[in-house]
């Protein structure tokens, strides 16, 4: 019978765990998906200042440092714990209090961590706490008050549940000081509190004190950050006013943001502050200071175990350090692209007479399979032929494509085609094919693609528009899988949208490291000014990376993006496994040889957060870790993903591609961490050719 039963609450144990963490997942994940947009109010000179990036993230840093170390020194008044037993308490009380009221929940979170004859004390040193906490916002708060007397005149939007909720807690609270019979445990709880030691309770109001300092300028210096143009004099007094009157207002944490979003839109508009932007700073700082610490939270309620060894405790503590600083940088290095993406808005024609005259350069090598779709494409393109021409260089190709070519010829003697034979001069036969054609060009702006493409018909027409508009001097557009029903060809899709969703999230931070050579358009003495692929001419591929990165150094500002759907261009993905590894191994290859510092960051994070998910699984395979450790990290990866990706196949309406996703990214670490191993070898196959790195 006690076996049945001991079974019954092991399981209902793990029902509550999941429930916990499930709603917390849930309630975040939801959250930011709905507010992803905010980034985009967002001055964008920001991303280009890492001191204030740091300084915002260092803020959220130390104020969950100073509430870990003023629990553990609550806590030493009655027993000694570590940081990281602080660490455990802290942020998994947090997670389990989102679904309850006024954060009611991590009373009982807390308390169970420790025997039950110490639980009633446990729970009086987390009041202890909040008291303290509470008291410093009062204080701050009537100071804001002050400074704003003459402004105050406004109401707060408070849901009846909010003075339902104020009224029951006072009542309760009446309860407790007014009945007689509470009157022993009244005077209990007055002597428990009296015999902690005086410097507990001292070095408790300073912990408050400062974590009251690190909040309200991390506040301040967000809503700076999105250009608000008013001194510190007059925000901080606003701040500490928003952050009384919103702590007095019963809620649930998962509606904090809500809460003092009302209440500082209220606030902040006494000053003419837009609404959108007070929305987003409450949508960041609950993000920074309760989203995150919650995620954290969540691996310490599903591995929450009363038999929990100390010695375990202290080897799994490194694994969660490392866990949470690389999920950390992932998940902002994500955000930012995010914030990118956004800020690229969607191009559309708008030039009424089409003044750019185009070379279009294709070099190819055994294409003769792809070379009529390619070329009914071309005949299909809404741009007049006199205004453009077209020159295929044939890489030393041995199948039947000259019958193909001459064939389209004969028929479309109105469109300008040239074909040249390739001349090789280096280590690179695609970047002498490209050398070769602009050699023997015509006209001012070159547009490359690969024979393996369908081009749209207003292709020309929107680069024409882009280019009359912008003034650019390299034009980036975007590219695209061609998708059959196979589980390879979305896996390469996913992986593509992937590096298509970074590529327009880089531009729009305006540090722009990838493109592809498949939609490229430069204006041809910018090619020649920047010398051309002179010095990379060792490496075989990188005619698109290289370029791009000569580019911006010479003229920044004037690298575009083209972010426009009649400017998609539709390739083939790699027919096998093989082929997939080849491409993918060749790519790598060159990322030794880049100069774009934030590429090789990017590279970095994006390595390691991959080979530790693998480091994990490994270890958990072998009892070193657990699997919810595990399962935390990867749900972090995977939903930071899903809303860049979703973004990317919205734009590029692969919107089924994301039906795939689950799968993709489980296998996804291990392909990427694969082709970044073997990109260290010496050399590589392309197109039937073998080449050195």
């Amino acid at each position: 019978m006690y076996n049945i039963f001991q079974k019954y609450k092991s399981a209902f144990v793990i029902f509550v765990k999941i429930l916990i963490v499930g709603g917390a997942y849930y309630i975040i994940s939801k959250k930011i998906i709905i507010n992803s947009n905010f980034l985009e109010h967002i001055d964008s000179n920001v991303f280009n200042n890492y001191i204030l990036l740091l300084t915002i993230l260092s803020f959220s840093i130390s104020n969950w440092l100073l509430e870990v170390l003023k629990w553990k020194s609550l806590v030493n008044s009655i027993r000694y714990i570590s940081f990281y037993e602080a660490l455990k308490q802290s942020s998994s009380s947090l997670t389990s209090s989102l679904l309850t009221p006024n954060r009611i929940g991590e009373y009982g979170a807390k308390a169970m961590f420790y025997p039950k004859n110490q639980r009633s004390e446990i729970m009086l040193l987390n009041f202890l706490g909040n008291f303290s906490q509470m008291t410093i916002t009062v204080l701050f708060g009537i100071i804001g008050l002050f400074f704003l007397s003459d402004k105050i005149s406004f109401s707060l939007q408070i849901t009846s549940f909010q003075i339902f909720s104020l009224g029951i807690i006072s009542c309760i609270i009446m309860f407790i000081f007014f009945n007689d019979k509470l009157s022993i445990y009244r005077k209990k709880t007055i002597y428990k509190i009296k015999g902690i030691p005086t410097g507990i309770h001292f070095k408790n109001l300073i912990f408050s004190f400062l974590r009251y300092l690190v909040f309200s300028h991390q506040f301040y210096f967000i809503i700076v950050a999105f250009g608000v143009d008013l001194n510190y004099n007059t925000i901080m007094p606003i701040i500490f006013t928003m952050y009384f009157i919103s702590s007095i207002i019963p809620g649930f944490v998962i509606f904090d943001w809500l809460i003092k979003g009302s209440v500082a839109v209220s606030v902040f508009s006494l000053y003419g502050v837009n609404e959108i932007i007070v929305l987003s700073v409450t949508s960041i700082m609950w993000i920074l200071n309760f989203a995150i610490p919650s995620l954290i939270g969540s691996y310490f309620v599903l591995t929450f175990s009363k038999a929990t060894h100390r010695l375990k405790e202290k080897q799994n503590s490194h694994m969660i350090l490392f866990t949470i600083v690389i999920s950390t940088f992932y998940s902002i290095l994500i955000l930012l692209f995010i914030k990118g993406f956004d800020h690229i808005k969607l191009f559309t024609s708008e030039a009424k007479i089409l003044k750019t005259n185009f070379s279009i350069i294709i070099p190819f090598r055994n294409e003769a399979l792809n070379l009529p779709e390619l070329l009914d494409s071309i005949i299909q393109l809404n741009y007049p032929n006199n205004k453009f021409e077209i020159l295929m260089i044939n890489d030393d190709s041995s199948d039947e494509f000259e019958p193909v070519i001459n064939d389209f010829k004969l028929i479309n003697k109105e469109i300008n085609l040239i074909l040249i034979n390739n001349e090789r001069k280096s280590n690179s036969p695609k970047k002498d094919a490209i050398d070769l054609g602009i050699s023997r060009s015509n006209y001012e702006w070159i547009i490359t693609t690969d024979a393996d493409c369908k081009i749209p018909k207003n292709w020309l027409k929107i680069y024409d528009s882009f280019i009359q508009k912008e003034s650019p001097k390299m034009v980036i557009a975007p590219v695209s899988f061609l998708v059959k029903n196979k589980f390879l060809d979305k896996f390469q899709n996913l992986d593509f949208l992937s590096l298509q969703g970074s590529t327009i999230g880089a531009f729009g931070l305006k540090k722009p490291f990838l493109c592809n050579g498949a939609n490229l358009a430069y204006y041809k003495n910018a090619f020649i000014e920047v010398s051309g692929f002179t010095g990379n001419n060792n490496i075989a591929s990188g005619d698109d990376i290289f370029l791009l990165e000569k580019m911006v150094n010479k003229f920044p500002g004037k690298v575009k993006f083209l972010r426009s759907e009649e400017a998609i261009i539709i390739t083939k993905p790699e027919r096998n496994f093989s082929e997939l590894f080849q491409q993918r191994i060749r790519w790598a290859s060159k990322t030794s040889s880049y100069k774009n510092l934030f590429g090789k960051l990017v590279g970095l994070i994006v390595f390691i957060s991959n080979i530790y998910l693998i480091v994990l699984f490994l270890f958990a395979l072998i009892n070193k870790v657990s699997w919810q450790h595990i399962g935390i990290f990867f749900l972090i990866k995977f939903n930071v993903d899903f809303i860049l990706l979703y973004k990317t196949a919205n734009f590029f309406k692969q919107q089924d591609a994301l039906k795939s996703y689950l799968l993709s990214s489980i296998l996804y670490p291990f392909f990427s961490v694969s082709v970044a191993l073997l990109s260290f070898k010496n050399n590589y196959y392309w197109k039937g050719r073998r080449f050195k790195k």
